[in-house]
């Protein structure tokens, strides 16, 4: 199947994985393996890749008391950029929360805020044809 014709198709409801987000909703995601699979197989294995473009930033955005102790909470951010062989790059910025001020939060909050981006840059090669695109 074409690359376009893939491009212009919904996800596979089977890739979508939930999570327990504010007030008790629900929200629907897709996971970095599976977008990176979803990317080798549409755009082809060797024929894309991502990058991280300039230094990740952290802010921090409080200190919430919890148990006498004040944690540190902040916020990562990344721009990556999506390189597609014969289309021109796509950026986009990611995020990801430290809620806790140990190293593991941080390394997590991290890589989350790349492959957030990673996502975001990905999601700008989907084709919505509308109808002034089908006549």
């Amino acid at each position: 199947m074409p690359v376009l014709e893939l491009l212009t198709q919904p996800l596979d409801q089977a890739l979508i994985a939930q999570r327990d987000g504010p007030r008790g909703s629900v929200l629907p995601y897709i996971e970095g393996f599976q977008t990176i699979n979803q990317a080798n197989r549409v755009f082809g294995f060797g024929n894309w890749g991502a990058e991280v473009v300039g230094p990740i930033q952290y802010r921090e955005v409080g200190r919430p008391a919890a148990n006498g102790e004040a944690p540190m909470l902040g916020v990562y951010s990344a721009t990556v950029r999506v390189q597609v062989r014969g289309c021109l790059p796509k950026s986009d910025v990611g995020t990801g929360f430290a809620s806790e001020a140990t190293a593991e939060e941080h390394d997590t909050a991290l890589k989350a805020a790349v492959t957030d981006g990673l996502k975001r840059a990905l999601r700008h090669f989907y084709v919505r044809w509308n109808t002034k695109h089908n006549r």
